[in-house]
């Protein structure tokens, strides 16, 4: 388990001023510089003659002006330098997170990020649901990785960008357990990959939404209108959905198991993220659960399969 380094006052100011935007770093700067100015002056201050039985009261006026002539050319800089440091940062992972939507294979960008960038995406596909995200400092899979605020309430993200192996049942059970301490209304697990069944079926009834990496497909699919690639997910659905009454082979009818195929059409590929269309195998022909699966779009370029019974 990795950790952020400790940091000193004047690096959690600059992560705060990186976090508002940039005209309320430009009106806090000025605000302060005006006021630091005012008391602190434009010269270094000296103590000047201490009245007897006032020294203490001399020392501390003094050390206060101190304090602003040197606070202002101290605490404006942070807040000018973290206004712009958050708008180019903001900035890139919008950028980012667009250059994903449109990508004909957003699956697999989103499993090429490293972890810091993959909960800076998910941040960023939550900001744009209307939630009010706040990324702690508890470092890789350190407990909660996102606080999530709408409506005056809390939620809480754990981010699990694990390519190898499922999100087993017990990060679901310790999410919910903080969740509960905390009094979150509600949380995420959110992975590139695959939950277990015991996962699903702990967070079945609970206030936990599992976010596999299909459903994070279709969250980065979220995007304004006019912004939308024809092949992200809603293009690759409706696609889809279109070619299912056509299905590669040959015209044979797909009778009462037509709805599941159109179902199970607008699951995406394991290994792209692209759209799947039904696709008959040469292997047998004893009917639509056994010669019938999903092939990718992108076939041959990606081969992904899925199976029409889980």
């Amino acid at each position: 388990m990795a950790y952020r380094r400790r940091t000193s006052t004047l690096d959690d100011l600059l992560k705060v001023a990186m976090k508002m935007p940039l005209w309320a770093n430009l009106l806090i700067a000025g605000g302060s510089f005006v006021t630091l100015r005012y008391y602190g002056g434009s010269e270094l201050p000296t103590m000047g003659v201490v009245q007897t039985g006032h020294l203490a009261e001399s020392i501390g006026f003094y050390i206060l002006r101190l304090a602003a002539f040197i606070g202002q050319f101290v605490i404006p800089p942070i807040f000018l330098l973290g206004g712009v440091l958050g708008w180019i940062q903001r900035t890139i992972r919008a950028r980012k997170f667009r250059s994903i939507s449109r990508s004909s294979q957003p699956g697999v960008l989103i499993r090429d990020l490293a972890w810091d960038q993959f909960e800076q995406m998910v941040g960023e596909a939550l900001r744009r649901q209307g939630y009010s995200v706040n990324e702690t400092a508890k470092g890789a899979d350190g407990g909660i990785d996102l606080e999530l605020r709408r409506g005056g309430e809390l939620f809480l993200v754990q981010c699990k960008q694990w390519r190898a192996e499922k999100v087993s049942v017990q990060v679901v059970r310790e999410l919910y357990g903080v969740m509960s301490a905390r009094g979150a209304a509600g949380g995420f697990v959110v992975t590139s990959g695959v939950f277990t069944k015991d996962a699903w079926k702990f967070a079945k009834g609970t206030s936990v939404r599992l976010i596999d990496g299909n459903r994070l497909i279709e969250w980065f699919g979220q995007v304004p209108a006019g912004e939308q690639n024809p092949t992200t997910i809603s293009g690759t659905s409706a696609a889809v959905l279109g070619d299912v009454t056509a299905v590669p082979g040959g015209n044979q009818e797909l009778d009462g198991d037509q709805a599941m195929l159109m179902e199970k059409a607008k699951q995406l590929c394991p290994r792209c993220g692209g759209g799947m269309t039904p696709r008959f195998s040469r292997s047998n022909n004893q009917g639509i659960s056994n010669n019938v699966f999903l092939g990718c779009l992108n076939f041959p370029a990606c081969r992904g399969t899925r199976t029409l019974v889980d």
